[in-house]
């Protein structure tokens, strides 16, 4: 009825106006000098100044806001090998390929020397679904050949919900925990220690 169509209306409306207001704040961000040089994407300090404006614009509309942690691996081989311009080379077509699997809203950066991190609204997808994504986009240009580097990244998922407390920092702990507990699953078995011999007791 109308008073779907209007309600359709005024929420498409207010999307719109939040998406402007985002993109003022990714302009102001960029003119702090809040980017990272290599990648293009947000820095450490732009992460956390768009997050915090994603965030206060998701609580005023009681919904949900998620993180992601993704970490590139492989690239200690890659460096010993080919050295530093063949890491960067890497990590270049890895911020490509995470602003084309993430949603306009969502703020990309880059966090660490081997991990970058998306913060939006909305409760995100989950992991594994993004490390599909992430490396099928890479598979279709290949920033090396898959010997020395097979595409392979790690992501970690956070969520902070509309009850939850805490900003940023916090939403992006839970996705580093995530990403931890990620981390030791995939590990190889560590051998238990050879037990000392035991003597038959029928010798």
């Amino acid at each position: 009825g109308l008073g779907a169509a209007g309600a359709v209306a005024a929420w498409r409306l207010q999307r719109a106006r939040a998406e402007r207001a985002l993109e003022g704040e990714r302009e102001r961000a960029a003119a702090l000098s809040v980017v990272d040089d290599l990648t293009g994407c947000f820095n450490t300090h732009g992460v956390e100044l768009l997050g915090d404006h994603v965030l206060q614009l998701v609580r005023r509309q009681s919904g949900a806001m998620h993180c992601a942690v993704i970490e590139v691996e492989g690239l200690a081989p890659v460096l010993d090998a080919l050295g530093a311009s063949a890491v960067e080379e890497v990590l270049v077509a890895v911020s490509e390929a995470l602003r084309g699997a993430t949603r306009g809203s969502d703020v990309v950066g880059r966090s660490g020397e081997v991990t970058f991190v998306v913060v939006g609204p909305g409760t995100g997808m989950g992991a594994l679904d993004l490390e599909r994504r992430l490396r099928g986009s890479l598979l279709q240009a290949p920033p090396l050949s898959l010997r020395e580097w097979p595409c392979t990244v790690l992501v970690g998922v956070g969520q902070l919900q509309p009850w939850d407390s805490g900003g940023v920092p916090e939403l992006v702990a839970k996705a580093d925990e995530d990403l931890g507990l990620r981390r030791a699953l995939r590990a190889p078995a560590v051998d238990p220690q050879p037990s000392s011999p035991v003597s038959d007791p029928r010798a």
